[in-house]
């Protein structure tokens, strides 16, 4: 896909941008089946590094603004995916990318926001771009401590400043630091940074577990501040003084992170509402205040569901903040539907999906406490009964006969136990008519043995066969193909390009939702 045929360096083909876009819904598709739901994506992480040592390219904006409105985005949507992407995913010091790309129309309406890094410029770049476009999001995405910062001093001092207070205060959404764990020699480094430090570090011969700078740092916000909190006002007295950010919580607890930039202790005072308290801070020191309240407004959030697809009378499960540890008078809801929670839990709901959900999209929504969620897209499917139908094959090696493809046996396939060829083919009779709009074929453990290419065509007798109702590129042992709904008997796929792989299918399953 990329000029010089590396995975380091080079940039992307412009003939690339499809299958590119593509491979992101694959990727997502497939997550969410493992029970991984992707909430956000980049396009590219640091598009202004043309790497030498370690995967990466150069992205230009209107390159990546081109892919994000022509291919990315309406990817995407026409697959029904909630992943939202996040432009640019650089650093500080080049504002003028992500607003290129919120200049562009066609880019802009898919993008919810800005992925930052901290290596170089300020977190007031992030108020610089939100100022122009407040609609959208800030995040920092990529923020590593290291040898670079000198003393450990130095670097909390960097990290209270710059991330958790600044970058808070400049409208981040959230921090994220990485690596969570390195090893002695702060490793593995695949030929990317060797002075990176992790949050932790683990030696590799003792399993010794060290909490670095940056876990106390962290520790700072994650512990205290909710997922769904809001950051509100408060003072703050810039480079070399005493600097904080407050924020509230779900629950209505408020909390207060206070740093003293400064060379010697600093005692201050607080106030909120009525109540008042005095605090002495040493220099170079932190410390993170409480206050406990009712909770206000809408205390929770539904963020995410897994499976994306979902089927009747199986089970969903929902991501979030704020449901409440029992799930007393709340209710789930699929579409207009209750769908009757099996477990449930603060952070995770699993509900049972209503066996006459009507197919195709939906909304999967909660409500707690006579509030109702924001609604998270959720696919309605069916997967047809197999029971009585029969597959066949150009060819088959062995015992691996094409009716392994309809067992159930993750431990049996169909192979054709030579390598690819265009021609080869694999089909199944389901015996009567069936509308479906989606065929599933897994590779399973054989993850090199999917169909590099592939043609999917469909026939009521066996004779006269339709023209490809879906053709594509295989990228994935999880081969996912949809296509308008059909009414038909039989369904056949043939593969259209050679590979030194052999084509093998664990499972063949048809759906329509």
């Amino acid at each position: 896909m990329k000029t010089g045929d590396s995975m380091v360096g080079g940039m992307l083909k412009p003939g690339s941008m499809g299958p590119l876009a593509q491979y992101f819904v694959k990727f997502l598709l497939a997550y969410a089946r493992a029970g991984v739901p992707v909430a956000y994506v980049t396009v590219q992480n640091e598009p202004l590094n043309e790497t030498t040592t370690y995967p990466g390219m150069l992205l230009p904006t209107t390159d990546e603004a081109n892919f994000i409105a022509k291919y990315l985005g309406p990817a995407l949507v026409k697959n029904q995916l909630s992943t939202k992407i996040l432009a640019y995913d650089h650093n500080w010091d080049m504002p003028a990318y992500p607003q290129a790309i919120y200049s562009d129309p066609g880019a802009a309406k898919y993008v919810a926001g800005t992925a930052w890094h901290w290596y170089a410029g300020s977190p007031d770049a992030q108020t610089a771009v939100h100022d122009l476009y407040p609609q959208k999001g800030a995040y920092i995405t990529e923020a590593s401590g290291g040898a670079w910062q000198g003393s450990a001093a130095d670097a909390f001092a960097a990290e209270l400043q710059s991330l958790i207070i600044g970058g808070t205060r400049n409208w981040a959404q959230g921090v994220i630091l990485w690596n969570l764990a390195l090893d002695q020699a702060n490793g593995p480094t695949n030929n990317g940074c060797t002075t990176c430090r992790g949050v932790v570090t683990i030696d590799q011969s003792t399993h010794a577990v060290t909490k670095n700078v940056d876990y106390y740092a962290l520790g700072h916000a994650s512990q205290f501040v909710q997922y769904g909190a809001y950051r509100i006002a408060s003072n703050s007295y810039g480079s070399g003084q005493l600097q904080d950010v407050a924020f509230l919580n779900p629950d209505g607890s408020k909390v207060m992170i206070a740093y003293n930039a400064g060379s010697n202790a600093t005692t201050f005072r607080v106030a909120c509402g009525p109540s008042a308290f005095s605090y002495r801070l040493p220099a170079g020191a932190a410390a993170t205040f409480v206050w406990r309240g009712q909770a206000t407004g809408n205390p929770f959030y539904l963020g995410a569901v897994s499976p994306t697809q979902a089927q009747p009378g199986k089970t969903v499960t929902l991501y979030g903040s704020g449901f409440g540890d029992k799930q007393g008078s709340s209710a789930v809801r699929v579409g207009s539907r209750i769908a009757p929670a099996v477990s449930w839990s603060n952070g995770m709901i699993v509900a049972r999906v209503p066996n006459r959900s009507p197919l195709g999209a939906s909304r999967v929504t909660a409500t707690v406490a006579q509030a109702t969620s924001n609604p998270v897209p959720v696919t309605l499917a069916v997967q047809l009964d197999r029971g009585t139908w029969n597959a066949s094959a150009s060819s088959f090696y062995q015992n691996d006969a094409p009716s392994n493809v309809l067992d159930g046996d993750p431990g049996t396939r169909w192979s054709t136990g030579q390598a690819q060829a265009p021609g080869e083919w694999l089909a199944v009779d389901m015996r009567t008519r069936q509308r479906f709009n989606e065929l599933i074929l897994d590779s399973g453990q054989s993850t090199g043995d999917y169909a590099r290419g592939y043609a999917v065509a469909v026939s009521n007798d066996g004779v006269h066969w339709s023209k490809p109702i879906a053709e594509g590129i295989g990228i994935s042992p999880v081969e996912i193909i949809d296509f308008p709904t059909q009414n038909a008997r039989l369904l056949r796929v043939t593969e259209t390009r050679s590979a030194g792989s052999w084509w093998s299918v664990v499972e063949l399953n048809v759906v329509l939702k």
